[in-house]
């Protein structure tokens, strides 16, 4: 499973005037059957020089975790894991930056599980 998000031409995002990124996401209801939540992270092909992307994780309406930031220079694949013990749900929240062209985030979040 993946998904990719990115600042540029995509109808997922979430944007007021004046800020410098996209956002959007996800609820899931867990129901407190789950422990921990894991991902990969890997930054898109058109990832400007200078962009960045990162994913935030609530439970239950408080932000758990933040993901480390995610540029073009990225590498390796970012696993991120979060534990979600006891929570009824979680929200997923990709962001990428949207200045213009070489400033803009894309993101590959792949490979996404809950674990009980």
């Amino acid at each position: 499973n993946y998904s990719m998000f990115r600042a540029y031409g995509c109808d997922w995002e979430k944007f007021a005037f004046g800020h410098s990124d996209f956002h959007a996401d996800v609820e899931y209801n867990v129901n407190r059957q789950y422990k921990k939540l894991t991902m990969n992270l890997n930054p898109y092909k058109t990832m400007g020089a200078y962009g960045w992307a990162k994913v935030n994780v609530y439970v239950d309406g408080k932000l758990v975790a933040t993901s480390p930031v995610i540029e073009q220079k990225t590498r390796e694949c970012v696993k991120f894991e979060v534990t979600v013990e006891n929570a009824e749900y979680i929200i997923i929240e990709p962001v990428v930056s949207c200045i213009s062209g070489e400033y803009d985030g894309a993101l590959l979040l792949w490979d996404v599980k809950l674990w009980p």
